[in-house]
């Protein structure tokens, strides 16, 4: 005996959406508050945005835990590049070519040393 009629689904409402679990476990924690170098509060996000400004505005910053961090010059323009690919996205250059413009996308890419 089927616990279903025909053509009915023991599930009406259907397969819930697949969840992004680190994705959801990432913007919990960005949500959250931590002492920041001011001795106050702040938003985990507000502080990611802070340190990030500082390495890209003088390739160094000050950690929520009191320790300096300090980038390499070739560390800086990488993290300079990507953010900036992220917030903009890729560099754009148009060229004219009379009657036709080509749009020639540029994109950093990073060079890793063959071990």
């Amino acid at each position: 005996m089927a616990r279903f009629q025909p053509g009915q689904s023991g599930n009406p409402n259907g397969r819930p959406p697949k969840q992004r679990a680190l994705t959801e476990a990432l913007a919990r924690e960005l949500a959250r508050t931590s002492l920041d170098i001011d001795g106050k509060r702040h938003a985990n996000k507000a502080i990611l945005a802070r340190v990030m400004r500082e390495i890209l505005l003088t390739g160094k910053a000050q950690l929520p835990n009191g320790k300096s961090l300090e980038v390499s010059p070739k560390d800086w323009l990488d993290t300079v590049f990507k953010t900036l690919g992220q917030v903009d996205g890729p560099a754009r250059i148009d060229v004219d070519l009379g009657d036709n413009t080509m749009r020639i996308i540029v994109e950093h890419e990073t060079k890793k040393p063959v071990e």
